[in-house]
């Protein structure tokens, strides 16, 4: 009886596991720098949002506060010209002016005719 046993050389084999390593470990870098650069990104916009969320709000309060003054406003200049129309109408309530000045402002309005 005779046995025929074909032995590679470790060399061969341990090169092709080294190989197959190299292209692994290659491969695990790139996978992990790319992870780290998401969550790296991740931080870096949940940071920009924080910020962007109080200027919002700063500028919401600000607006507002520029709306309640310019309410308060209108309301002071409503009042105002709703004094100086009763003023204008006694004025001229006590002259007995008001048919002439309804004619003059009519003429003004309407210079065509």
């Amino acid at each position: 009886m005779y046995f025929l046993q074909i032995v590679t050389p470790t060399d061969r084999i341990y090169s092709k596991i080294n190989s197959v390593l190299f292209t692994e470990g290659v491969m695990l870098s790139l996978l992990t720098g790319t992870t780290a650069a998401i969550i790296v990104l991740v931080f870096l916009l949940r940071k920009w949002y924080s910020i962007l969320q109080d200027e919002v709000t700063k500028r919401t309060r600000d607006l507002n506060e520029s709306n309640y003054k310019l309410m308060k406003a209108n309301e002071s200049l409503k009042n105002k010209d709703e004094a100086q129309n009763k003023f204008i109408n006694v004025l001229l309530m006590s002259f007995g002016l008001q048919y002439s000045l309804s004619l003059m402002l009519f003429t003004f309005s309407n210079p065509q005719i």
